[in-house]
C-alpha cells in the first residue's frame, strides 16, 4: 500500500482495513475444447447436422462434428463419430480451415476437414443439404459461419469446388426440407428449399 499511487484515496486504508480486503481473484484460463468438423459438399450444397437440444449450441445446425480428446487424431475421431451417431460414412482429407472462439469458460477450437462421402447419404432428419446462399436462414452458431467462411478463404474463392459433384443422390436420400429450429433465441422457424440433383428432389 505504501507504494500505491492512489493510497491517499483508498477508503479501506483510511479505515485501517486494507489488510482485510482480499486480492482480486485470478481468472482461470478457459478450458480448450477441440472439435473436428466435416466439410461435405454435394452439387454445391453443404451437409449440415442438427445438434442435440441440450449442451453447446443446443438445437442449432452445424457442420457434422466430433469432439477431439487431447492427443487424438481429429480425422479419425470425426470418421468414427459420424458413423456411430449418424450412420454417415466419410473419409476425412486435408484440413480446410480453422477458427477459435473464446466462450465464457471454454476456448473453442474448430477445425474443418474436407470429407468425401461416397454413395447415398443416410435418410436421417438430423441431416440436411443446404445451399451456401441459404446458410443465413438456418439457426447456425456464429462460430460455424466463421468456420465456413474460413474454408472459403482457404480455397481462394467464395465457394469451394464440390468434392462429390459426380455422386448420385437418390430421391428421398434426405428428408423433406422443412426443419424446425431456434434461430439464436428468437425461436423462429427455418425452412430449407428442396434441392434438385439430376432430376431428383432431396
Amino acid at each position: 500500500c505504501a507504494r500505491c499511487p492512489v493510497s491517499s484515496l483508498c477508503e479501506a486504508r483510511a479505515a485501517g482495513r486494507e489488510r482485510e480486503i482480499p486480492p482480486a481473484r485470478t481468472r482461470r484460463a478457459p478450458a480448450a475444447l477441440d472439435i473436428a468438423c466435416a466439410l461435405v459438399e454435394r452439387e454445391g450444397a453443404l451437409l449440415l447436422a442438427s445438434r442435440p437440444a441440450g449442451g453447446l449450441f443446443g438445437g442449432m445446425w452445424e457442420l457434422p462434428s466430433a469432439e477431439v480428446a487431447p492427443g487424438a487424431d481429429g480425422r479419425i475421431e470425426l470418421q468414427k463419430r459420424l458413423w456411430s451417431a449418424l450412420g454417415l460414412r466419410v473419409t476425412a482429407g486435408a484440413e480446410a480451415g480453422r477458427v477459435e472462439r473464446t466462450l465464457t469458460h471454454r476456448l473453442l477450437r474448430l477445425v474443418a476437414y474436407r470429407c468425401s462421402a461416397p454413395g447415398d447419404l443416410p435418410r436421417d432428419p438430423r441431416l440436411a443439404l443446404v445451399r451456401r446462399a441459404e446458410l443465413r436462414t438456418f439457426p447456425i452458431a456464429r462460430a460455424i459461419h466463421a468456420l465456413v467462411e474460413a474454408t472459403d478463404r482457404a480455397a481462394g474463392s467464395a465457394a469451394a469446388e464440390p468434392l462429390d459433384s459426380g455422386a448420385h443422390i437418390d430421391e428421398g436420400a434426405l428428408p423433406a426440407a422443412e426443419h424446425r429450429g431456434e434461430r439464436g433465441r428468437a425461436g423462429r422457424r427455418s425452412r430449407q428449399k428442396p434441392l434438385t440433383s439430376r432430376g431428383a428432389t432431396v
